[in-house]
């Protein structure tokens, strides 16, 4: 009777354990995906005001100290999106 008793109370607790197992594992990966994501939206963020700066440049419409300025903004921008990535 008492090695029927050990025996549930040892399956309880490795079922308590697989669960905590299987929650954590998926908050963890749901945590990733959701990094991820924001990466990309980062990253596509840039893409799309690089295309803007390119067309500016294209047309003739930007003066040289318009374009130095952009680009003075757009490496501190990409050195603190690195500084933030870089501390994850």
């Amino acid at each position: 009777m008492k090695n029927d008793m050990l025996k549930h109370f040892a399956t309880i607790i490795l079922m308590v354990t697989g669960a905590l197992a299987a929650y954590y594992t998926t908050v963890y990966g749901i945590r990733l995906t959701v990094n991820e994501k924001a990466d990309r939206a980062t990253v596509d963020q840039i893409d799309r005001r690089l295309v803007t700066i390119e067309t500016i440049l294209r047309t003739d419409i930007a003066h040289q100290a318009d374009v130095i300025e952009m680009r003075a903004a757009i490496d501190n921008r990409l050195t603190r999106i690195e500084t933030l990535l870089e501390s994850r």
